[in-house]
């Protein structure tokens, strides 16, 4: 088998694969509760080795395989979008990417609540987007027992997020601002905003 014949040859098994996943979630959807066995076997033995596949998969092939995965799975997601390997999104229903938007090597989007990224973002390496986090108020409980705040993130349009970057729940970072490398963001960005740090404080605007 030539090269060509090799390339199409996966083209086809992958196509094939995907859309076999999205009929099958489609179809454990509509039973419900009725077959929990089932969704089990699927999500544990079938969905998670296959979304652990194609997320480290390297090269063209690993990113046209998450492309279409996630065009299944994310709540919304844009056109001409690049997810590069490592990457790893939480409750994928939950997140919206908007059009040309590039999430790099090995960024996490906890989804636990409503995450939206606009159009033309870009996040660096290891970009952390987080959206729960522990409830610590009492002392007389261990702070596992204490439950989850889970507040939504939004991140406007042209905003680019540094590397090794985290962003906290409940912060909206407004069109056009810029992250620096390393920050962590505790506070909502100012549209044009440059801010860097820990926490991340406004460095000055964009002209």
């Amino acid at each position: 088998m030539d090269l060509v014949q090799e390339n199409l040859f996966l083209i086809i098994l992958i196509v094939i694969i995907l859309l076999g996943l999205l009929f099958a979630q489609s179809y454990i959807k509509k039973m419900g509760t009725q077959i929990n066995l089932l969704r089990f076997i699927w999500e544990q033995l079938i969905l998670e080795p296959i979304i652990f596949i194609l997320r480290w998969m390297p090269g063209g092939w690993g990113m046209f395989g998450r492309i279409i995965l996630y065009k299944i799975r994310l709540g919304k997601m844009g056109k001409k979008v690049i997810i590069r390997s490592g990457v790893r999104i939480d409750y994928p229903e939950n997140v919206e990417i908007g059009d040309y938007s590039g999430i790099n090597d090995n960024c996490l989007i906890e989804g636990g609540v409503s995450v939206k990224i606009g159009k033309w973002v870009r996040f660096g390496p290891n970009v952390s987007i987080i959206t729960m986090n522990h409830n610590f108020v009492r002392k007389d409980i261990p702070i596992k027992q204490q439950g989850l705040i889970k507040k939504p993130v939004s991140i406007g349009d042209d905003v680019w997020i540094g590397m090794n970057s985290v962003v906290l729940p409940g912060v909206t970072i407004g069109k056009g601002a810029v992250v620096a490398a390393g920050s962590i963001v505790t506070k909502d960005v100012d549209e044009y905003a440059i801010v860097g740090g820990v926490p991340a404080k406004l460095i000055k605007y964009r002209d």
